[in-house]
This record gives C-alpha cells, structure tokens and sequence, in this order.
C-alpha cells in the first residue's frame, strides 16, 4: 500500500510539474507576442492610433466604446483629431465616414491580466469641430466618459456601466438611456429631454421646456430653469425627481398603483378623481404614473 502511495504522489508531482511548465511557456509565448498585460497597469499608456480629418466631411457623430476612458472637447481649428492610447497591447479602433456620419468604434481585446483573462481596455481622446451637428451618439459599455461644448440636433447618451459626464450642451432632443453606472450632465439646453434609466443614478440640469423621465429602478433627478411645457414621469420604481421655477400653477395627472407622489408645491387633489391635482391658477398640464417608488415635483431654491 505504501508503494502505491508513494507512486500516487509520484505521478501527481510529475502531472503538477508538466501543467506548470505549460502555463510557464504559455505565459513567455504571451509577453513575446503582447498577449500578457500584467505589466501594463504600471506602465505609461501608449499612443495606439491617432488621426485627424476636415470637419467638412460629416455632420454626424456616433462614438462605440467598450471599456476606458473617452474623452470629447472642441477643436480650435475646424478639424476633427483622435488620439487612442493603451496600457495593453489593443487593436487600434475602426474609424471612417460614410454617408456623412463619422464612426469611431474600438475593437475588443483579450489578454491574461494577473493571470486571468480579461478584457484590455483603451482610451479616446476625440476632438471635434465647433458646428451644429445633426446626430451624435456616446455609447459606453462601462468606463468613465466626458463630453463638452457639443451641439447637435439629436444628441444621445447610451451608459451600460461606468460614469458619463457632460457640460455646455446644446441639442434639438437630448437623450440620456441607463442601464447602470452614473450620469452627471450640467448646463444643458436642449428643446426635448428624454431621460430612461432602468438602474444606477442620472442627475441633469439646464434648460428643458419638454421633459420625459422614466425609472424602472435606480434614481433620476432632473433640474430645469424654464418652466416645462410638457411634463411627464414613470416610475416603475426607484425614484424620478423633477425641479421646476416657481410659477402660479399647473395640472398634474398621475395615476398610481403603490409609491409616493411628493412635491412642494400646494397640490390640491380632485374630489371626483382622485388622478386629478391641480397647483395654483391654469398653466401646463403635466402627467405622471407610479407603479412603485416615488414621483417627486420640487420648487427650484
């Protein structure tokens, strides 16, 4: 028996060997060829691809990025210039113009970090001409992004994950879609906001004379100096939160199933329908729904 014993450990101690030799000559495969990036988080980032283009060849902006950091500013001389940077060994990402819309898209990359495999991330360092464009779209699946100065007819944010922050926009409709992650957008102006957050935390100020919020979960807090025109807000649940100036009235319609209705504001409630609430003297007519959480109508100060 103790033969067989010391046989068993035998053959495990030479199994155990010949998997480490493996994983050793796979690792020293992956550093020759770039495939491991352990190293990289120390390191400096590279340039992986930069370029630069006449602002007059597109009016269309649409950005799709994985993971990392991109950042969107405006130029000083009418043209468009992108700088992409790595810690990781990456493939430079797919850029082009075609009718019009300017497509930056960065390619997924795999590698073993810390002995594990992982997605490599890079960076986007985009600037562009100062123009009303007609569409832009950031599309993030985690990572941190931040837009500035950009104006466009239909201006779209679309965050899976990560953070996104923008300043000094201007747009016809201004869209911001949530799955998770943060969102912080201040001074905008923008003639339609559109806000859908199925999680996380968006919070949006500037001015919005038409306003749709819609939570399924997660937290959405809109701030705006115009009184809104039209007015509307969905909660499954989570929390929407609207802050408008003071004014000498207005309708609210909004039905409930559970949750809570909260303003500051004096709202009377209809004696006949209960969906009925009314502020002050005429003004807008705004609507809300509640299946769970909490609808809230603030004074701004």
């Amino acid at each position: 028996m103790r033969n067989i014993s010391k046989k068993g450990a035998v053959v495990m101690i030479v199994v155990w060997s010949v998997i480490a030799a493996l994983l050793a000559a796979l690792l020293v495969a992956l550093i020759v060829t770039g495939g491991f990036s352990g190293g990289g988080l120390f390191g400096e980032p590279k340039v992986i691809a930069t370029a630069e283009m006449d602002g007059g060849e597109f009016d269309s902006v649409e950005i799709l990025w994985k993971s990392g950091k991109v950042s969107v500013t405006l130029s000083a001389d009418g043209r468009m210039h992108l700088t992409q940077r790595s810690r990781y060994n990456v493939q430079p990402l797919d850029y082009g113009v075609e009718d019009g819309r300017l497509t930056l898209r960065e390619n997924a990359s795999w590698g073993i970090i810390f002995f594990g495999i992982g997605s490599r991330s890079s960076d986007l360092e985009l600037q562009l001409p100062e123009k009303r464009y007609k569409e832009f779209l950031l599309s993030m699946s985690s990572g941190r992004s931040a837009v500035q100065g950009i104006s466009a007819d239909d201006l779209r944010f679309k965050l899976t994950s990560g953070r996104l922050e923008g300043s000094g926009l201007e747009a016809g409709t201004l869209t911001a879609e949530m799955t998770s992650g943060n969102m912080a957008v201040s001074g905008a102006k923008a003639e339609a906001l559109r806000v859908e957050l199925t999680s996380g935390r968006a919070e949006l100020s500037g001015s919005f004379p038409s306003i749709e919020g819609r939570a399924t979960s997660g937290t959405a807090k809109i701030s705006t100096d115009v009184l809104p025109t039209h007015l509307d807000g969905q909660v499954t649940s989570g929390k929407v939160s609207f802050t408008i100036p003071d004014n000498t009235g207005f309708t609210l319609y909004c039905t409930k199933s559970s949750g809570k209705l909260k303003s500051d504001f004096a709202l009377m409630q209809s004696v006949s329908d209960k969906s009925h609430y009314a502020y002050g003297t005429d003004g807008p007519s705004y609507t809300g729904r509640l299946t769970s959480g909490t609808l809230e109508i603030l004074r701004a100060g």
